[in-house]
């Protein structure tokens, strides 16, 4: 997983700045609003990738120089891809994860894991371009809100004709073609909340099953802090987008999911 992380960071830096393999639509005038998709198809799709795998390496006890080498290269190429819900379900999910295992790091660790946090957060609001972006949605002026708003809206409608069965899978996709687009104009796949994503392409029966495997990962006990933060990111990060439904982001999921069954990750 630390190669995957510095193969993606380290193509993800060299299109930074060379442009190379990033579509025109991701270029921005001002530098600064330039967002990487390294080797996959879009910005949120990077940083769902990396968000979750940069929250299991920074609470991994014993890191080796593969994992800080993935740490100090992938911390920047997930600022890069300019997702503000990945920036804030990462910071989220390493303050809960702190809190909550507190008891099971060192407390040379725990200092660390603060200060690191403090000095990111600091970094990320003195860049104006990154201050700008978080502002804008605060404020509830930024246009990716109002896309969020449009697909939820659509999708309650759906559930309510069809709460029984949903819409089957990719079935939101030909329904949304009949409702009004975002700001964004873009036929969306999933309705971009992870829980409305499982109701309406796999029925109730298909959201209660994800929602009782939750249920059980976060009931094990001792539960290691690194797993513990990669699935909080994947469900923090959920609640506005889509970590699940592509291929790459259900086979970590479920990776993640089986790691506390290893023998001796406790």
């Amino acid at each position: 997983l630390s190669l995957l992380v510095i193969c993606l960071s380290v193509f993800g830096l060299y299109q930074f700045v060379t442009l190379y393999g990033l579509p025109f639509s991701w270029w921005e005038v001002n530098v600064a609003g330039r967002r990487i998709i390294s080797l996959l198809n879009h910005p949120n799709a990077l940083a769902l990738l990396l968000g979750p795998l940069l929250g299991m390496l920074i609470f991994r006890p014993q890191k080796t120089r593969l994992d800080w080498t993935a740490l100090v290269l992938g911390l920047p190429v997930f600022y890069l891809t300019v997702s503000r819900a990945g920036w804030l379900a990462l910071a989220a999910a390493v303050v809960i994860t702190a809190i909550i295992g507190a008891k099971r790091l060192s407390i040379i660790n725990y200092k660390l894991l603060i200060l690191a946090a403090a000095f990111s957060l600091a970094a990320v609001i003195l860049i104006p371009f990154s201050r700008h972006l978080l502002l804008e949605l605060a404020t509830g002026r930024a246009a990716t809100q109002e896309n969020r708003y449009v697909l939820w809206t659509a999708a309650a409608d759906m559930l309510k004709k069809q709460p029984l069965t949903g819409v089957g899978l990719m079935g939101f996709r030909e329904h949304y073609k009949n409702y009004p687009l975002g700001p964004d104009r873009v036929v969306q796949n999933y309705p971009h909340n992870f829980f409305l994503n499982f109701w309406l392409e796999t029925g109730p029966l298909g959201l209660i099953s994800m929602v009782w495997l939750l249920v059980l990962f976060y009931k094990k006990r001792p539960l290691n802090p690194a797993v513990f933060a990669a699935m909080t990111v994947i469900l923090l990060h959920g609640l506005v987008d889509v970590p699940y439904f592509k291929n790459d982001l259900s086979v970590l999921f479920w990776l993640i999911f089986a790691l506390p069954a290893l023998p001796g990750l406790d």
